[in-house]
């Protein structure tokens, strides 16, 4: 054990380049005393409004509280929320690559009393990058590729994942061997074709795969169908408070959870993801992966809202 807490200060050293759905999360906080007389609904009285980062801007977050540098490519609005992203992001220390193709910023508004979640509401829209904001991302990733150790491609369905810029990304980060992870909606599942690791929960997986999910049995084949399909080396399924399954040609394993109270599991796959990407990228096993990668989603659904997971609560983690 601890051999593998050490193994984590190799997260500093690793750079990961993240190209996805950016969203921006608005919390609007406050207490209901009443119903309203318009309508039975209750009444909000608003007491504050909190932003978050959300989506694969969450994922480049949860890259930096773990040590590590990252560099995020995405789409967002020319508008407030755009600008409120931008800064959130560029205060983390992100290093951002945003672009803009006449959309707006996506936004998800949760109204919340006290633990509460009363409503959300989605801005967004889902059409494809044009080839503009195609060729500009091009230009610019494969330079920063280049002195990456990891590419995650974070898949929100949003539309900036296009099955042709997927596959033009995918190649050009084979060709300098460097790690390729994405987490995929099933929609998407064509567009990430020949990449070293997917990962999905168990629902996303039974709907690319055609197979139902039904414990270890159906896991294997789950794990089997979607690899072979789209020539995946390795595919991760995790399946909620069972843990983490993992299946490659070699071999496979369920890997358990390690969450001890479960608060909020909002971003919980975001946190997952990036310590899974950067356990790998320190040269893990898949196995000692998932472990750590389950520890940094136990210790994100302990906590209200979305939020990240640092180097120092995944290491207190193991003691």
């Amino acid at each position: 054990m601890k051999d593998l807490v050490k193994k984590l200060d190799n997260f500093q050293n690793k750079k990961v380049v993240v190209l996805g759905d950016i969203i921006l999360d608005k919390y609007i906080v406050g207490n209901v005393k009443r119903i309203s007389p318009e309508a039975p609904v209750p009444v909000l009285e608003v007491v504050k409004e909190t932003y978050s980062l959300g989506g694969a801007a969450n994922v480049a977050n949860n890259l930096v509280s773990l040590g590590a540098r990252a560099s995020l490519f995405g789409v967002i609005g020319i508008d407030d929320y755009g600008s409120k992203l931008s800064e959130i992001v560029k205060s983390n220390y992100i290093r951002f690559f945003p672009y803009y193709d006449g959309r707006q910023t996506t936004v998800k508004v949760r109204m919340i009393a006290g633990t509460q979640q009363l409503l959300r509401c989605d801005y967004e829209v889902k059409n494809k990058i044009d080839e503009k904001t195609k060729f500009y991302i091009l230009k610019d990733i494969y330079d920063e590729i280049d002195s990456a150790s990891a590419l995650i491609l974070s898949d929100y369905d949003k539309g900036v994942l296009e099955n042709n810029l997927c596959h033009m990304i995918i190649n050009n980060a084979k060709v300098k061997k460097k790690l390729i992870i994405a987490s995929s909606k099933p929609s998407n599942i064509t567009n990430f074709h020949n990449i070293d690791v997917i990962s999905q929960n168990n629902h996303e997986a039974e709907v690319v795969s055609g197979i139902a999910y039904n414990g270890l049995e159906s896991l294997i084949k789950i794990g089997e169908k979607i690899s072979s399909s789209y020539n995946i080396d390795n595919v991760v399924i995790t399946c909620g408070k069972e843990g983490a399954f993992f299946y490659n040609k070699d071999r496979y394993k369920l890997v358990p959870t390690f969450a001890k109270e479960v608060y909020d599991v909002t971003g919980a796959g975001d946190t997952f993801l990036a310590a899974l990407t950067l356990s790998l990228a320190s040269s893990l096993g898949l196995e000692e992966a998932l472990n750590l990668a389950n520890h940094a989603a136990g210790i994100k659904v302990g906590k209200r809202g979305v939020a990240t997971v640092t180097l120092e609560e995944l290491k207190w983690g193991f003691k």
